[in-house]
């Protein structure tokens, strides 16, 4: 399983490398949030994971939710043994200047829809990494760390 996330954007303000490295951690920050707010949503019976919610979740038939509410006493999806939620919450996230991703193994054999349920971000969820992302980009940009450095010159 993999979940990517990217980002398009350009500066002035440093350096090709800097901006590398910069997009790097930035990226790297936003799935590692992604990992410990994001996916554990889809997980957990709510409005979100309700069909047709902002997840995009399908509709499960009533005969395997009256099976599962009696096997297992809950409806939450994406959780039959648990084992799933448990391997996606110690994946590993790896980043590059471009991308980053999220890799788990699932317990089980992906169908395109349950993967699609994984992967799919809401529209406020989107909204809420895009306006940290641009603003925490811009604080290292601005900082002394990664800022355009000047040479004067030696009259």
């Amino acid at each position: 399983m993999v979940v990517s996330f990217r980002v398009e954007h350009t500066s002035e303000l440093v350096t090709a490398r800097n901006h590398n490295k910069i997009m790097n951690l930035q990226l790297r920050d936003t799935m590692e949030r992604h990992k410990n707010v994001g996916l554990p949503q889809r997980f957990r019976q709510g409005p979100k994971t309700r069909p047709g919610g902002e997840f995009g979740f399908k509709a499960r038939t009533r005969k395997y939710q009256r099976r599962k509410s009696k096997l297992k006493g809950h409806l939450k999806p994406n959780v039959w043994t648990g084992e799933t939620r448990t391997k996606a919450s110690l994946s590993v996230v790896r980043a590059t200047a471009k991308v980053a991703r999220l890799y788990f193994r699932a317990s089980f054999p992906m169908t395109l829809e349950r993967r699609n349920e994984f992967e799919r971000m809401s529209r406020l969820e989107q909204y809420k990494y895009v306006k940290t992302f641009k603003r925490r980009y811009t604080e290292m940009a601005n900082s002394k760390q990664f800022k355009r450095k000047r040479r004067k010159r030696i009259k």
